[in-house]
């Protein structure tokens, strides 16, 4: 199974500096679960709107997930027998365990196409494997948003990824300079958008709230 979304999210946003930001950010964690929750339903194996989220068929979904994303049908149905409501299900997006199968799924596949480096990282003396982009990847990626960004041609996947930064602020850092302006105005006068960017600050508002939880734990 192929998730597009997740697999240009880690793209565009891991790297190794002082650490690998995938797997120590909790915030680009959870959007990575989020980008994964939006490739399932452009699969239409899973339906969100502003008020539900819903599982059409179970053993659909389990039966197109592979065994290590096997989580994510058993744990949305465990949420889904508490509640539907996306505000609720959107706890799911703070999975520490959820962003790791995912991470540890498309790693892999985009190694295969030689798109990432595997690396080992040292942290707190725990070793880590992470999926390092390769600059030409990273770069060819970002060339082609900015294309179809000035052309007006964005796929769905592209269009849900660029909203993704956008409710990050973050587009400056994957789009040509030039592109930045004109992809913020085709995202937002874009009706095909007006929902994904209500779910992406619904999103953002869910993990603000979690920070403010663990720092008040921590505290």
């Amino acid at each position: 199974m192929e998730l597009p979304i997740a697999q240009d999210y880690l793209l565009l946003t891991e790297n190794i500096t002082n650490r690998p930001v995938l797997r120590t950010r909790f915030t680009t964690q959870a959007y990575l679960v989020l980008a994964t929750f939006l490739d399932l339903r452009q699969q239409k194996l899973i339906t969100i709107d502003q008020q539900h989220i819903t599982v059409p068929n179970q053993a659909r979904l389990a039966a197109a997930l592979p065994a290590s994303l096997q989580m994510i049908a058993q744990r949305l149905q465990a949420a889904l027998n508490q509640s539907d409501q996306t505000e609720d299900v959107f706890k799911l997006l703070v999975s520490w365990n959820l962003a790791n199968a995912v991470y540890d799924t498309i790693g892999p596949q985009l190694e295969r196409r030689q798109l990432v480096e595997k690396v080992i990282f040292q942290n707190n003396l725990m070793p880590h494997t992470i999926y390092v982009p390769t600059d030409a990847a990273k770069q060819a990626l970002s060339d082609q948003l900015g294309h179809e960004v000035q052309t007006q041609t964005l796929t769905p996947a592209h269009r849900e990824l660029l909203v993704i930064f956008q409710q990050l602020e973050a587009l400056k850092w994957v789009l040509p300079s030039d592109q930045v302006t004109a992809a913020t105005t085709q995202l937002t006068q874009d009706p095909a958008t007006t929902q994904l960017r209500a779910l992406t600050a619904m999103a953002a508002h869910r993990i603000t709230m979690r920070k403010f939880e663990l720092d008040s734990w921590l505290s």
